[in-house]
């Protein structure tokens, strides 16, 4: 607010003279009492401006997404305005206190001494704030199987304060260095958007700004395994085996699948709904499905099942035809044999006469 010079005579202001210099010491003192707390790199002075006088202080170069502080007290002879980058003048309400971002550029706070007869003294101090705050861990779309999960992140190193909240409403206080913070924070089942915030306390302001949104799935709840083939007990003429099944997870998502046959290890199959065991011995065997949800929960489900890859047993892929082939073969040669030495027996005996000799 510009304040303009007060009109009176040359009398008048010799006669006031001493009594406002000793007013103006004092207030000037008080002025600076109430500075606001303020990082210890922030611009601070004072400046003594004659009647009529405008003086200006910079904030220098600042980037479009910064935030701008500023704060003065003086006696009521002082007017102010912020200078914008583009030249335009911002006028400074009755508050001496203030934030702002606007424009990248050069920013410039004018003080004015609006009194024609008193020299005016001010006090300011003036900063810039680059404002950087980010969650680190857990990465955006991770999934838990806990409600009270840890953030960490990284800061500018200015905020006095680095809070968490799920809901912009309840907030909860971090622990943090010169440039890292961590923090834990109690979320709900389901998905969940975290941020966090710095605050800088600046006289009457608390200047706040926050990090980019990252969500947390929260999931207390097992997947669910259903359709599994083949059925329990079921009797399988081959040592091939190839187990289907179906997986659902409503909250978090399925993350993968394991499977295993007795007690052998785990086989990881990703997202595949379907595994083949081959080269099975005959006989009963357990197959174990398992379900990981992306938080971490697991289900099982088992089938047995009894496999018999014998040809020759009646339980086996040919239903024993191939023995009962080798019996008759072995019954049909037998009687081809038998008969072959019957027919022997029963032919006549072949008679040769002998022929005569002749005597020469």
């Amino acid at each position: 607010m510009i304040r303009r010079p007060h009109q009176g005579t040359e009398e008048m202001a010799m006669s006031y003279a001493k009594p406002a210099a000793c007013v103006i010491g004092i207030l000037c003192l008080a002025s600076f009492l109430v500075t606001p707390v303020q990082p210890a790199s922030a611009l601070s002075g004072a400046l003594s401006l004659a009647p009529g006088e405008t003086g200006y202080v910079s904030f220098g170069s600042v980037s479009a997404n910064d935030i701008i502080l500023w704060s003065w007290s003086s006696i009521d002879t002082i007017g102010s305005w912020i200078v914008k980058p583009d030249g335009s003048n911002m006028t400074e309400t009755e508050s001496t206190w203030g934030s702002i971002a606007d424009m990248g550029g050069e920013w410039k706070i004018a003080f004015y001494c609006g009194n024609w007869i008193f020299t005016g003294s001010v006090s300011y101090a003036l900063y810039v704030v680059h404002p950087e705050i980010a969650i680190v861990a857990p990465a955006d779309m991770s999934a838990t199987n806990t409600l009270d999960v840890t953030f960490s992140g990284t800061y500018d190193g200015v905020a006095d304060v680095v809070e968490l909240t799920s809901n912009e409403v309840h907030y909860v206080s971090t622990s943090k260095d010169s440039t890292n913070w961590v923090g834990a924070i109690t979320l709900s089942e389901g998905s969940n958007t975290v941020f966090a915030r710095a605050s800088i306390s600046w006289g009457n302001y608390l200047v706040t700004y926050s990090s980019p949104g990252v969500k947390i799935i929260c999931d207390l709840t097992a997947p669910v395994i259903g359709s599994l083939r083949p059925l329990q007990d079921s009797h399988l003429r081959t040592d091939k085996v190839t187990v289907t099944w179906q997986g659902t997870d409503s909250i978090s998502g399925i993350d993968h699948y394991e499977v295993r046959i007795d007690d052998s290890l785990w086989i990881d199959v990703d997202s595949s709904t379907s595994y083949q065991f081959a080269d099975l011995n005959d006989g009963e065997h357990t197959i174990h499905v398992k379900a990981v949800d992306r938080a971490g929960n697991t289900v099982e489900a088992a089938t047995s099942v009894n496999t018999t890859a014998d040809i020759f047993s009646f339980d086996g892929p040919y239903y024993g035809l191939p023995i009962v082939g080798i019996v008759l073969a072995v019954v049909i040669a037998a009687i081809l044999a038998v008969m072959t030495l019957r027919k022997r027996k029963g032919s006549p005996v072949p008679t040769t006469v002998p022929k005569e000799e002749t005597l020469s």
